[in-house]
């Protein structure tokens, strides 16, 4: 399992395969939908495993999978770091929001997608909202 994690995730997608037929039998077409979503993002990277063997592509599958479990898994992990600190910092900040405008970060849930958006430098509309805590200065 720690040789091959591709193999663990296909594993996984075929467990969601068979959970999609409950869900297709009750008529739950939104809840199938996203089963049916991670058992494709599951799957990929089962597939990159049999290209390893091809003497044209092997090297790149295994150059992927190093930078996926070296650089993404750093990237992703301090990345976390930050957005959790920052989105808990912003829901403390927000407690004291005054009703007017949006408040996109009433709760700590809501806040981590916020943060989350405004890493995307999609922050144009809660930017507006930092006036209208009592601390608007650090919010900024």
């Amino acid at each position: 399992m720690m040789t091959v994690p591709s193999r663990v995730l296909f594993l996984v997608s075929c467990t969601l395969v068979l959970l999609m037929i409950p869900l297709r039998l009750t008529c739950s077409c939104w809840a199938e939908d996203v089963v049916a979503v991670f058992v494709m993002i599951t799957t990929a990277p089962y597939f990159l495993f049999f290209c390893r063997g091809f003497k044209l592509v092997g090297p790149f599958v295994v150059m992927i999978y190093k930078m996926i479990m070296t650089d993404l898994l750093r990237f992703v992990t301090i990345y976390l770091v930050f957005v959790m600190g920052f989105s808990q910092a912003y829901y403390v900040i927000f407690l004291t929001h005054k009703g007017e405008g949006n408040n996109f970060f009433k709760t700590p849930l809501y806040s981590v997608m916020a943060m989350f958006v405004m890493s995307l430098s999609e922050f144009g509309d809660m930017y507006q909202a930092f006036e209208y805590t009592a601390h608007p200065v650090t919010a900024k």
